[in-house]
């Protein structure tokens, strides 16, 4: 008989992973997001579904980790992952262009049809892998692999602020040296310093 506990821990590390990545992304464009909702044709309910939709994810993402022999976080992603390809269809009938947003409004942003099709039975096919070789480590040891997730997060949400930051400082950098404008005076900057 085969031991899936590797390959189903994996697996569930990795939809944790994209599962908490996706719903904390989310979080900062929550209008974003909710305006998907709308295009979708979720009318009145763009925002509890929104809301309920990303803390969903957060709440597969965390417990996938938290209490990782529990059935319900994988079946969670399994209806997650409906209701992602669900989203596809939807904007493939309406034929035009809704851009997804699954990963906040930094993510890319590719519209929703043919790729959530695709995805499904990768989601389903990872899910079912977890629950064949559920983890067997306890709260604390998977809640210190959530750490480590987090902190992968903030770093790759800070790499495009570092990026923001250095390209505005250089902009302004530049419009004080054309304009003289903000530029500092060398003069009054001794001044100051012998005072």
């Amino acid at each position: 008989m085969l031991d899936w506990t590797v390959p189903g821990s994996t697996a569930q590390v990795c939809l944790a992973a994209v599962l908490t990545y996706s719903s904390l992304a989310k979080i900062s464009g929550l209008g974003a997001f909710r305006e998907v909702l709308l295009r979708l044709g979720a009318g009145g309910l763009a925002r509890p579904l929104a809301v309920a939709v990303i803390t969903a994810e957060l709440c597969a993402g965390v417990m996938l980790l938290a209490v990782p022999e529990a059935w319900w976080p994988r079946a969670l992603v399994v209806l997650l992952a409906l209701g992602f390809a669900g989203a596809g269809v939807r904007a493939l009938a309406l034929r035009e262009q809704v851009h997804c947003n699954c990963f906040g409004t930094g993510g890319g942003s590719a519209p929703l049809g043919r790729r959530q099709l695709a995805l499904l039975p990768a989601w389903l096919a990872a899910a079912g892998l977890a629950q064949a070789g559920a983890p067997g480590w306890d709260a604390e040891r998977g809640l210190a692999v959530l750490a480590v997730l987090l902190i992968a997060c903030t770093g790759l949400r800070l790499v495009p602020a570092v990026r923001a930051l250095r390209t505005l400082r250089a902009e302004r950098a530049a419009f004080a040296e054309s304009t003289g404008i903000g530029a500092e005076d060398p003069t009054r900057a001794k001044e100051m310093a012998l005072r």
